[in-house]
């Protein structure tokens, strides 16, 4: 697709469910990316087949931020008790990167959903059978 680049070339699956469904779930869908609200769309008996993919990719990357952000906490801790002030400050800079990347998907993945798209986020593929389907 024109203006896709290395990021946003993932599988596009919006073909894959009905467009009025695409269209009546995008609230749902866009909560779907706010870390903890991810669980309203799963549970919620509105929930279509395209509400659930986008929960699905919702909840694993809230759960992958909440593992990373323990991590970076005990990892710059350990790194500024090992090798002094700087070494943290140096750390602790590539490790917000990241996180700030983890934000950028959640973003993206509400762009998609604004748009009435279910494309693959970054890394997901793996979490998806290969219709793309839960």
């Amino acid at each position: 697709m024109k203006g896709d680049n290395f990021i946003t070339r993932t599988k596009d699956l919006s073909g894959s469910f009905d467009p009025r469904e695409r269209e009546r779930g995008k609230l749902l869908c866009v909560i779907s990316y706010i870390f903890v609200l991810a669980l309203i769309p799963l549970l919620s008996s509105a929930s279509t087949d395209y509400v659930r993919f986008h929960a699905k990719q919702g909840m694993i990357l809230s759960a992958v931020t909440a593992v990373y952000v323990v991590l970076m906490n005990l990892a710059s801790g350990f790194i500024r008790g090992m090798f002094g002030d700087l070494a943290y400050v140096l750390a602790g800079a590539a490790l917000y990167a990241f996180l700030l990347y983890l934000v950028f998907l959640s973003a993206l993945g509400i762009s998609y959903a604004v748009r009435g798209r279910a494309k693959l986020l970054p890394g997901m593929s793996v979490f998806f059978r290969e219709r793309g389907d839960e």
